[in-house]
């Protein structure tokens, strides 16, 4: 549920009320929010988290060389995670740029190199 103040009292207000419980000022159509607070939450869910302790472990059974690969999965998260940020903003506040943003599909050039480095690796692997 996405909450926006009131016109009237200024009060926080669901954007899918017909008017607020406070004053009870209508809620005009334009005040609210094309986009189901559904829809926000599906974008929230594909946020990424990086589990931290799995990589700590990784580094430590690979000798360190697995921080290359933990840092380009960290940096690739962060940028997902970023463009999702902009699209909820974008969709909350349809006053700003109505840039659709959809990028997301995309490898990020860390993806590029976390796979380049675990190819290395197995290719290191294999010949010793």
């Amino acid at each position: 549920m996405v909450l926006a103040p009131c016109n009237e009292c200024q009060k926080e207000v669901s954007t899918l009320a017909a008017s607020c419980p406070n004053c009870g000022a209508p809620i005009q159509a334009s005040e609210t929010n094309p986009y189901s607070a559904a829809e926000v939450n599906v974008l929230l869910s594909q946020k990424k988290k990086t589990n931290h302790l799995l990589h700590l472990l990784l580094s430590i059974i690979t000798g360190g060389l697995w921080l290359i690969v933990w840092w380009a999965i960290a940096d690739s998260n962060t940028n997902k995670n970023r463009k999702i940020d902009e699209i909820i903003d974008d969709r909350l506040n349809p006053a700003d740029d109505q840039n659709q943003v959809d990028e997301m599909a995309g490898i990020s050039t860390a993806g590029v190199f976390a796979i380049l480095f675990v190819v290395l690796v197995i290719a290191f692997v294999s010949l010793a």
